[in-house]
């Protein structure tokens, strides 16, 4: 499911995933993708680390590792999504001068409700 909708997406950067391991573990992942309207801009689709690994640095080390690869191809800016519940990762991208921009608010309906 992965490979189909993240890495076969029009807008996936293979170089652009970067992964953190524990020994043979995978643990942390971060990656960058590409917006077709906006083509010095990235966007950050996902950072996720291991419940046990958090609150060590992988993370932040992943971001700024893509972040550092972003502009050594030559993109102007990268942009990241979070929860407002989600407040180690808030932290993280406001230390790594990520700016707050007008909030986006996303809607969903439960169709088994009714």
């Amino acid at each position: 499911m992965y490979r189909d909708r993240v890495l076969n997406s029009p807008g996936s950067i293979p170089d652009a995933v970067f992964v953190a391991k524990d020994g043979d573990r995978y643990v942390g992942l971060t990656e960058l993708f590409r917006q077709g309207a906006l083509p010095t801009t990235l966007n950050t689709s996902l950072t996720g680390v291991r419940r046990e690994h958090r609150g060590r640095g992988v993370a932040f080390a992943l971001k700024l590792r893509a972040l550092d690869w972003a502009k050594r191809h030559g993109y102007r800016e990268v942009r990241t999504f979070n929860s407002t519940l989600n407040a180690p990762m808030l932290g993280i991208n406001v230390k790594l001068g990520f700016v707050k921009q007008p909030v986006w608010i996303t809607f969903g309906k439960d169709l088994t409700w009714e």
